[in-house]
């Protein structure tokens, strides 16, 4: 007589484990449900109408052709971008919310002022979008022809120069401290809740200067109603070929690139992230695309997450010792 005991061994043994291979297989596709399903949110922490809000325009409708989910940009200035950033670092780290900003808030600010977030360790690397070049511009009727002329004007007058920047701690504000710091002559910056306003504000006569974006400045610079004296960067911008840069002028420390990148709250998971960089990829290499931010004044990158990380940490050491040498602090 054959008892339970003596059922053959293999047959069970191939049930349990096709019984636990099904039972363990229902867990990895809950795991990886269809993204994205829902519209995703991406926040610009400056006002619409500058440089980061035309280039994440371009890079939302890339995403949408890609993925067929609509894309909303949600500008939130103010703080020289903090009050946006603060607002993604408080979101769940699902992929539907985003931050598109400058090296402001992740690289200059951090070493400026207590922050309400840790750049580190609040948010995680998605990509680089691109690399953008800024400079110090006057009005065309200005009568400062040459950076060298802005100079000795700075020099010569009693009262110090105004220089409009995009916010505290921005790029801008240090090229500015780090200009009159290196040359001898008193700035007093003036802060904007942006790059747009600056451009405006200069045009208006407000400030005698601004320092901005070429992407944001293009425009007013092609309609002859500012001109650029000096530009960041290792090499001068394609567009702007008579424009010489800091370091031709004998400057030295302003050859970083101001960058414009895509950071999620911190625990988003590698593979959404890495979906995000492969259109930000794609859209760099797109002859079309590529053609039009070169128009706009930016250089093109579309960076994986860890490359974006990279660089983001080595222009945080860069600008923290521009930071160290000027001395600005905008707090205790």
């Amino acid at each position: 007589m054959q008892t339970p005991d003596a059922t053959p061994l293999w047959p069970r043994r191939r049930a349990v484990l096709a019984a636990a291979g099904a039972v363990l297989a229902l867990p990895a596709r809950a795991q990886v449900p269809a993204f994205p399903s829902r519209p995703i949110r991406l926040v610009v922490p400056f006002p619409p109408g500058g440089g980061t809000d035309l280039l994440v325009r371009l890079y939302a409708q890339a995403l949408q052709d890609a993925w067929g989910q609509s894309v909303v940009v949600d500008n939130r200035s103010g703080a020289g971008g903090v009050i946006g950033a603060q607002h993604v670092q408080t979101q769940p780290p699902d992929g539907y919310t985003l931050l598109v900003t400058v090296s402001t808030t992740h690289a200059i600010l951090p070493h400026m002022q207590k922050l309400p977030f840790d750049p580190f360790k609040d948010f995680t690397a998605v990509t680089l979008l691109t690399r953008a070049q800024s400079g110090l511009f006057v009005r065309a009727d200005h009568p400062a022809a040459s950076f060298q002329a802005f100079v000795a004007a700075a020099k010569a007058q009693p009262q110090p120069t105004a220089v409009g920047d995009w916010g505290v701690g921005s790029f801008g504000h240090l090229v500015a401290a780090a200009l009159g710091a290196t040359l001898g002559f008193q700035v007093v910056p003036v802060h904007y809740r942006g790059a747009a306003p600056i451009a405006l504000a200069v045009l208006a006569g407000e400030v005698p200067a601004g320092s901005a974006d070429v992407a944001t400045l293009r425009p007013h610079l092609q309609a002859g109603k500012l001109r650029m004296l000096a530009i960041n960067g290792a090499a001068r911008h394609p567009a702007l070929p008579d424009v010489p840069t800091y370091g031709e002028l004998g400057v030295a420390d302003l050859d970083p690139y101001s960058w414009f990148g895509v950071f999620a709250p911190a625990g988003t998971p590698l593979p959404l992230r890495e979906k995000f960089a492969d259109v930000a990829q794609q859209l760099a290499r797109s002859p079309q695309a590529g053609a039009r931010l070169a128009e706009l004044g930016f250089i093109p990158v579309g960076s994986s997450p860890a490359a974006f990380e990279a660089e983001w940490r080595a222009s945080y050491t860069a600008f923290g010792n521009l930071v160290r040498k000027t001395g600005i602090r905008v707090d205790g």
